[in-house]
């Protein structure tokens, strides 16, 4: 049996050890495709180990490789050594909060060892007490956004997402949120029903990283759920996400690592800031086109800046409390333009000066084990 515990910081472990979860929702589900391929195919595909979708048919899981999650009233799986845990209605009406709040209750009398998580977009804090995860669906790019936001364009669909999360969430903390909360990042493989577009591989990456420079704790896949618009439909574009999510992986145990300071539109960090700035008004609001996040791991800083603007820029980033000249690496698995891993710069006193491609996400190693003492002091005032 696999046991799964929230650990105070919001992590998961699984059996013990702490994981940066990722999953994906409905991509072989049986109303997208009944081709057992499909299954298998999934099966080898590179996802975090913790991936599974919310509707999984018996055969699937004596077939499982992959920790998987059922809907609520499905039958019992908790013995099953790759069981998560179970999902609730999917987007509850906030008239229905009581008998989503007791359902939450039954089942963890039931089973303390598996974790139940609630899809919701709009007021999460009165959900607080419904669920152990909570998973987001704002999906930003969609049709409807950019014909009605002040005739705004796709290039603005970023600063909305950001504008959505405040204002349909009702969060702008989320280390205010008691709760670990998984951003749900939209992945269909054409225009559906409501709007919501199909993604750029630009555009998956910029999501993505806006997401988790707001420091939150996982990522879900939510791909269409009708042959015509799902991920399994369309091997280019399922393809992209395939690579991003490798590219999670590779980055797994930094995204693990304490956060030192973030900033997005609504929580404004500290320790990192930029000389020149660009800005753009959506909802008659003035929104800046940096996200960032930085991590430590003992002689070791992270930080990963996201462009939020499709117009590109150049910056000097400034890092207070550096000291001394740091040798700084580009990580991740961006082989083109100004995020491409393996560009070096150099720190000095905290500062550097670097250009940014229009959506751009860089992630930046500063200095090294072997970096001198004498060389590189790492101790950030705050």
């Amino acid at each position: 049996m696999a046991i799964i515990t929230i650990n105070p910081d919001k992590t998961i472990s699984i059996n013990g050890k702490r994981i940066f979860p990722i999953l994906i929702r409905n991509l072989c589900d049986p109303g997208v495709t009944t081709d057992i391929l499909c299954t298998e195919k999934y099966q080898n595909m590179p996802w975090n180990s913790v991936l599974f979708g919310t509707v999984l048919p018996s055969a699937q899981i004596l077939a499982n490789t992959k920790l998987f999650i059922t809907r609520m009233n499905t039958t019992a799986h908790e013995l099953n050594p790759l069981f998560m845990g179970f999902y609730q209605p999917d987007e509850p009406l906030i008239l229905n909060l009581p008998a989503i709040e007791a359902n939450y209750q039954i089942y963890k009398n039931r089973d303390i060892n598996h974790i139940i998580m609630l899809g919701q977009w709009l007021n999460l804090p009165a959900w607080v007490t419904a669920a152990d995860v909570f998973i987001t669906g704002l999906y930003p790019f969609r049709e409807g956004f950019i014909d009605d936001v002040e005739s705004k364009s796709r290039d603005d669909c970023i600063y909305i997402f950001e504008h959505l999360t405040r204002f349909s969430l009702g969060i702008s903390n989320f280390n205010n949120f008691p709760k670990p909360v998984w951003m749900g990042i939209q992945a269909v493989s054409a225009t559906d029903e409501s709007g919501t577009l199909r993604l750029t591989a630009k555009e998956v990456r910029v999501l993505v990283y806006a997401s988790l420079t707001m420091d939150t704790q996982g990522v879900f896949i939510y791909t269409g759920n009708t042959a015509e618009n799902a991920l399994v439909s369309d091997p280019v574009l399922l393809q992209i996400y395939i690579n991003q999510i490798e590219e999670l992986k590779s980055l797994e145990n930094i995204l693990l690592l304490p956060t030192k300071d973030f900033s997005w539109q609504y929580r404004k960090g500290t320790l990192v800031s930029f000389s020149t700035v660009l800005t753009e008004t959506v909802f008659g609001r003035p929104y800046t086109n940096y996200n960032w996040i930085l991590k430590q791991d003992g002689n070791i800083h992270y930080l990963i800046i996201v462009n939020k603007d499709v117009r590109s820029v150049t910056t000097t980033i400034s890092i207070s409390g550096l000291m001394g000249t740091l040798p700084i690496k580009t990580l991740g698995l961006e082989t083109t333009g100004s995020g491409r891993v393996g560009r070096t710069l150099t720190s000095n006193n905290g500062s550097f000066t670097d250009s940014f491609d229009g959506l751009a996400v860089h992630i930046y190693q500063i200095s090294d084990e072997e970096c001198p003492p004498s060389q590189c002091d790492f101790t950030i005032t705050q």
